[in-house]
């Protein structure tokens, strides 16, 4: 069991690892679109059409992307005060039932984003350079995913600790 839990350790540490270099390329496109968005418009006088719906979009990537690391952390909002104020074996029961309900809603949000980026496919964006908009979607399900990756490695392992 040990070896199952150090091998999905080092899974779930690789897709953290990902998602970091993700987030900043992402962070990055979208900080390069805005500046250069304020300058196009405010110093060129030609404003950029899709400057505004790509910081859009690459925000909504990041957003999802960096919830997986929160999770890693344990750096997601909780109500610690209601947990400890209760008897340990009632912390440990509410504790299971949080990991069910999250689980519950992440598998959901990657089935019905998959469904629904599936279902956006021949949207074509009309500022984004013509992409499909199942691209912009799919930051819902991949999000999902990488979500689950951290929490199941949060219940097997425990949240990280913040350095």
């Amino acid at each position: 069991m040990e070896a199952i839990s150090k091998a999905y350790g080092k899974f779930s540490k690789l897709i953290n690892e990902i998602v970091r270099i993700l987030c900043i390329i992402f962070f990055v496109i979208m900080v390069i679109d805005v500046l250069m968005s304020v300058v196009m418009r405010y110093i060129l006088v030609k404003p950029m059409v899709w400057g505004e719906q790509l910081a859009i979009y690459c925000m909504i990537w990041v957003g999802f992307l960096a919830s997986s690391i929160a999770f890693r952390k344990g750096a997601h909002m909780g109500l610690d005060i209601v947990v400890k104020a209760v008897p340990r074996k009632v912390q440990i029961a509410i504790q299971v039932f949080a990991h069910v309900l999250i689980i519950t809603f992440l598998a959901v949000l990657t089935v019905w984003g998959f469904i629904h980026s599936y279902a956006v496919r021949l949207q074509i964006s009309p500022v984004v350079f013509d992409l499909s908009m199942s691209w912009f979607y799919l930051a819902l399900p991949v999000g999902g995913i990488c979500m689950l990756v951290q929490e199941v490695e949060v219940i097997i392992n425990g949240a990280e600790e913040d350095v």
